[in-house]
């Protein structure tokens, strides 16, 4: 334990020493793979089809905010839709907008987790994050979450359908491909299902995280991966709803694992040592319960070696002397 704790301390300090250009890569890798699993997938348009304007585009977004990646990863959705139909792209536009408005009202930031969560989505993981989530933010990290969820749903639905798209497009009105975005959200009942589960996640193990109970964190944790777990086995049974039970189980462990290394790298606490202070001023009572963070210190440790003298340095001593 030891060991690991030391490990915390030097990755934090090196975190804190050269934050900027950690963060900087961090952001480029993120907004780069993001840009690439999205064109692999509908790279339908040759004019953003290009891994130079992939780069570029995530360079840009690494010295930007992580607002950048989403309205990036936005723009060459539209493009490559725009390809397909311009109907449908219009109606994309349209859900879009409406989504950022609802996170501009909201301002939950943390739009990394969006980014974070679509690559999760192309992974067939897209509750992974839930749990981080309610330890980092609470039930607004929603918003973001689910907006991954919902464009990865219509990425995912234009490009199975793309065949079908393509052979009918000419014979489809207006209005047809208009609602073509909304009839694809509609009918994946699976995905209202996901939103449910993460949501509910989201929502137990934040309330959990703020509790005063002792090991709140790794309850919280714990319940969370129960709770998601729970209720899209509910979904899979109750719905007919097709799932990969071997994926879903990976998942939640995943998603568990994640969530044990954000609580150790950010609240790793004694319980042990808790206190309890009371004291009072002119007009309240205060209770405080401080629990003590568990730090340790890195020391050099300087070693010395002794080793006797020889005769003749014996004799050049005394001589000396």
């Amino acid at each position: 334990m030891i060991g690991l704790l030391l490990f915390r301390e030097k990755a934090l300090n090196l975190f804190s020493k050269y934050d900027f250009y950690l963060i900087a890569i961090g952001k480029f890798l993120l907004s780069f793979t993001v840009l690439i699993l999205i064109n692999n997938r509908i790279g339908y348009s040759q004019a953003v089809n290009n891994p130079f304007l992939v780069i570029g585009l995530s360079l840009i977004c690494a010295f930007l905010s992580t607002t950048a990646i989403a309205i990036a990863s936005y723009l060459l959705i539209f493009v490559n839709f725009a390809a397909v139909s311009p109907e449908i792209t219009v109606m994309t536009v349209i859900l879009f907008l409406v989504m950022f408005l609802c996170y501009f009202i909201f301002k939950p930031g943390k739009m990394y987790l969006a980014a974070i969560s679509i690559i999760f989505c192309f992974m067939q993981m897209p509750g992974c994050l839930a749990i981080t989530a309610g330890l980092i933010t609470g039930p607004v990290a929603v918003i973001p979450i689910v907006f991954a969820l919902i464009t990865y749903t219509l990425i995912n639905g234009v490009s199975v359908n793309f065949s079908i798209l393509s052979s009918q497009m000419g014979t489809m009105g207006i209005l047809q491909k208009l609602i073509y975005p909304l009839d694809i959200l509609l009918k994946e009942e699976k995905v209202w299902g996901m939103i449910l589960a993460i949501t509910l996640t989201i929502c137990v193990v934040y309330w959990i995280r703020q509790t005063t109970i002792p090991y709140s964190w790794n309850i919280a944790i714990a319940t969370g991966a129960i709770v998601y777990t729970v209720i899209v086995l509910l979904f899979i049974f109750v719905g007919n709803i097709a799932i990969n039970l071997v994926g879903l189980f990976i998942s939640t462990l995943i998603g568990s694992a994640i969530a044990v290394l954000y609580r150790f790298f950010v609240f790793e606490v004694d319980y042990s040592r808790t206190e309890y202070i009371q004291f009072e001023d002119d007009d309240y009572y205060y209770y405080v319960k401080a629990i003590p963070k568990i730090k340790v210190a890195d020391t050099e440790v300087k070693v010395t070696n002794i080793t006797a003298k020889t005769e003749e340095e014996k004799e050049n001593f005394e001589e000396n002397g």
